[in-house]
């Protein structure tokens, strides 16, 4: 049976796992008419400028792909968020431009590309920790809502930059082309095979997503080790978050860790080498609503990045923090990066930080799960 257009909401339960929120079929116009509505609600506001954020390397797929609009205004008031009929759905978050900005309408800004310094460390804070956390969650429940799961896969395709890529031998090289492949294959010809065909893919493509993040945690620690920090950690550290807690300590086997423990304790838990948190300590020695986060919910605190990269360090945690307290006096969500929906046809923003204001009763109950597993 082939895919009717409008699939859309059902659940489907199918090995073990369960499906839901599945694609529906749009075309290019449809795009086309998301942004000229978007720019047609902006332009009447003065000092705005609004971007079309793309990943040069991302494959078009209407029905998959989403659009990512960079809003900028100094003074985002009640009016301008009104307008957006903004709505708190999961949109998609992201700190950097990505390979390009295309000007929509407004005043035009300069933009500079990210620097290969800038890049390596955005794979180290936030493909390195955050999107390993979003995978182990999607694999260890089983639910599958079909177009964030593919949408999240699509991301890992940028999880090494090319000049790592090259570091990687040939047979891991393979797969991740493989991988490539396989998930291009899916997004373009969804619509066209069997519902049962798509659904085996999208679990071989998690399985393999699972191989591969493991090999990519352990590449990445020793790349970042031998590159940019002064020497390895020893013994076992956390960090006490209230969604997705982390252990830092050496493991055979990283996920199968993870998996040990959400069957124990039914609790997403992740596992990184000890030396992932050398970032994440550099940024909690500094002042603001994400430094102060990790301050309070790191349980160790030291100074293990290479002084020649310091300053960078700096630079992005000041960033985070400065974007953080704009995100929360304006009520902006994580900022203003604005996602649209085309199945639902709703703007979205997700709230400031949550975990930011983690309940004080959770946090000792996860400290005890997390003290108890080490």
């Amino acid at each position: 049976m082939r895919h009717h257009k409008k699939l859309g909401q059902g659940k489907i339960m199918f090995k073990g796992y369960t499906f839901h929120k599945f694609p529906i079929q749009l075309d290019k116009k449809d795009y086309d008419e998301v942004i000229s509505l978007i720019a047609a609600k902006l332009r009447p506001f003065p000092n705005t400028s609004l971007y079309l954020l793309k990943n040069e390397n991302s494959q078009f797929s209407p029905g998959f792909s989403d659009l990512d609009f960079l809003v900028v205004n100094d003074n985002p008031d009640e009016k301008i968020r009104k307008v957006l009929e903004l709505s708190n759905y999961d949109g998609k978050i992201m700190f950097n431009l990505g390979d390009s900005a295309k000007f929509v309408c407004g005043e035009q800004i300069a933009m500079s590309k990210p620097t290969r310094l800038s890049v390596e460390f955005r794979h180290w804070d936030d493909i390195g920790i955050h999107t390993v956390r979003q995978l182990y969650k999607i694999v260890l429940t089983k639910n599958i809502d079909v177009r964030y799961v593919v949408h999240k896969l699509n991301g890992l395709k940028h999880g090494y930059p090319k000049h790592m890529l090259k570091m990687i031998g040939l047979e891991t090289r393979n797969k991740i082309i493989d991988f490539i492949n396989h998930l291009n294959n899916l997004r373009k010809n969804w619509f066209n095979q069997r519902l049962k065909e798509n659904l085996n893919e999208i679990i071989f493509l998690l399985n393999r997503a699972i191989e591969l993040q493991e090999f990519s945690i352990k590449f990445l620690n020793e790349y970042y080790l031998r590159n940019y920090l002064n020497s390895r950690i020893e013994g076992k550290y956390c960090l006490i978050d209230k969604n997705f807690p982390i252990i830092f300590k050496k493991a055979e086997n990283y996920f199968a860790e993870s998996e040990r423990l959400y069957k124990k304790y039914n609790r997403i838990i992740c596992i990184f080498p000890p030396e992932f948190l050398s970032l994440l300590s550099e940024y909690s020695f500094y002042n603001g609503k994400i430094s102060n986060y990790l301050a309070k919910n790191l349980d160790i605190k030291l100074h293990n990045i290479n002084k020649k990269y310091v300053y960078h360090s700096r630079e992005r945690i000041e960033f985070y923090n400065h974007h953080s307290e704009y995100c929360f006096k304006y009520n902006l969500g994580y900022g203003p990066l604005i996602n649209f929906d085309l199945h639902s046809r709703k703007f979205g923003l997700r709230k400031v930080h949550k975990a930011l204001f983690s309940d004080i009763l959770e946090r000792a109950k996860i400290r005890r799960i997390i003290l108890n597993s080490i």
